[in-house]
């Protein structure tokens, strides 16, 4: 809760800071197909600089052979990022770093064969992005990007255990995001 407070407080202070800077309020609209929306807000602090905070959702259900799941988790990341020759400030193509927490959890709402086939896997996470964002004069945006890190603390916990294991896994972490957006 203490991480989660903080992030909120250096939120508030990016937004605090100047009043000349630019705010721009983003959706994922191919997230709410796929039932995992993201809202992003990215504060455009310098032409060449924009620091943005994503929170992303997952929900819905699906069948997987024999068993009916039930996904829910959610996703948090704060992003800086650097825009290579920008024309209108906070735009065109840049590179930047996030960081953030995850976790998901699958559940088995099949309850007729005694078996949960259901985990909750959470992690940490950090890498790198790129991307490219178009503003149009009107304040209408669209943003493309590709980003690839490390998940720190990958842990599983299996339902029908009741044991947290850390499984061996990669523990890789990617994101593709397409937004449209506006920009104040």
């Amino acid at each position: 809760m203490k991480k989660l407070n903080l992030f909120f407080v250096a939120l508030a202070f990016c937004f605090s800071t100047s009043l000349s800077a630019q705010l721009e309020l983003k959706i994922n609209p191919i997230g709410i197909l796929f039932n995992s929306p993201d809202l992003g807000i990215e504060y455009v602090l310098t032409d060449d600089i924009g620091v943005e905070a994503i929170i992303g959702l997952d929900y819905g259900n699906a069948t997987l052979g024999i068993a009916d799941i039930e996904r829910s988790g959610y996703k948090i990341r704060l992003a800086g990022k650097y825009y290579f020759s920008p024309q209108d400030g906070g735009d065109r193509f840049y590179a930047g770093l996030y960081l953030g927490p995850r976790s998901q959890t699958l559940s088995d709402s099949d309850d007729t064969d005694g078996v949960d086939f259901g985990y909750k896997i959470s992690a940490f996470t950090a890498g790198a992005m790129v991307g490219f964002k178009w503003v149009s004069q009107r304040g209408i945006l669209f943003e493309i990007g590709l980003g690839a890190g490390r998940a720190f603390g990958e842990t599983i916990e299996l339902n029908d255990t009741n044991n947290t294991e850390e499984i061996p896994t990669f523990g890789l972490d990617f994101i593709s995001r397409i937004s449209v957006g506006y920009r104040f």
